[in-house]
């Protein structure tokens, strides 16, 4: 096992992983964000989940006055699709341990590096976006992607905000979008899925501060 911080960035993480040959954290590589982030959105890729991998999260909460942390650990860590079970309205993930394999480093990050050149490959970093908008609405069988496709929304902009052409789930700043912008793009696939297509899309984003 090894022990991080919530605060490591995921990239950081996986370097340190290609650097000592710890196996296992690839389906992380080319998601943004933190170790803690990853824990509270159960953080996952087409190569796995954060709940695949961890196996015990300390926490405090900020809504006591209790210095003591939280262990959640074996039955303790519930996750589900995009999300996490275990942990109170107002919880910071102070540590994490993983469980990780022993491999030769060469191994660990040719790995990563394949991961990376697929997202690359359809997904749209060469933009700032907030990573995918939608979780996939199984019961739909469609993915959150093909929905947006459906309505014919690829490309559609309000303002400097855009469904990418690259890969329609995410939304992509094409320079001086504002929040407004992004919020009006959700709310309108959001609204013509159910209208149109009678499927309930659900944002993967979590909003900060007041909505529109």
């Amino acid at each position: 096992r090894i022990r991080t911080g919530s605060s490591v960035g995921i990239s950081t993480l996986l370097r340190r992983a290609a650097h000592e040959g710890w196996k296992g954290l690839e389906f992380l590589s080319g998601i943004p964000g933190s170790v803690g982030g990853a824990i509270t959105m159960n953080a996952g890729t087409h190569l796995g989940e954060t709940v695949g991998r961890v196996r015990r999260v300390e926490a405090y909460s900020l809504l006591s006055f209790s210095d003591t942390p939280k262990v959640f650990e074996n039955e303790q860590l519930q996750f589900k699709y995009r999300a996490n079970l275990f942990l109170e309205k107002g919880s910071v993930v102070n540590y994490v341990e993983w469980e990780i394999e022993k491999a030769d480093p060469s191994e660990v990050k040719a790995l990563i590096d394949q991961t990376l050149a697929r997202r690359k490959a359809s997904q749209p970093v060469e933009l700032p976006s907030c990573g995918s908008v939608f979780k996939n609405p199984k019961s739909s069988g469609l993915s959150a992607w093909q929905v947006i496709d459906k309505l014919g929304l690829r490309g559609f902009q309000v303002g400097q905000a855009q469904f990418s052409e690259k890969h329609s789930n995410f939304i992509v700043n094409l320079g001086q979008a504002t929040a407004y912008d992004v919020r009006s793009l959700i709310e309108l696939a959001k609204r013509r899925a159910h209208l149109e297509l009678n499927i309930l899309l659900e944002e993967e984003v979590i909003y900060l501060g007041d909505t529109p």
